[in-house]
């Protein structure tokens, strides 16, 4: 009862350089940007779906064709100035992180 049960799996050595076992999974790495990116954009449209829900509401209360006007005006403006910072946010997680040139080694 004490004998020890195989699945005869044979375990085989570790031939993986040291260098290699160091460096950073691509598919692991490949994961986790995909996953910031969901969440990222998953957070933007939550946020531009609160910002329309709140256009609704104020375009619901302009008593006046100017009103109206300016208050589409604004939203516009926002949303521009929106899309502009998500598009430098996503460019700033799909950029390739550079380390210092204080780093570097001189040649």
């Amino acid at each position: 009862m004490t004998a020890k049960r195989s699945n005869g799996v044979q375990a085989t050595p570790d031939k993986t350089p040291v260098m290699y076992a160091l460096m950073p999974n691509p598919a692991a790495q490949s994961f986790l940007a995909s996953q910031k990116l969901a969440f990222e954009a998953a957070r933007f449209w939550a946020r531009r779906m609160h910002a329309i829900a709140d256009q609704m509401e104020t375009l619901a209360s302009c008593a006046s064709p100017d009103e109206f006007a300016k208050a589409q005006s604004r939203f516009i403006d926002q949303m521009r100035d929106d899309y502009a910072s998500e598009s430098k946010t996503i460019g700033a997680l799909l950029s390739v992180p550079h380390s210092d040139d204080d780093e570097r080694p001189q040649a």
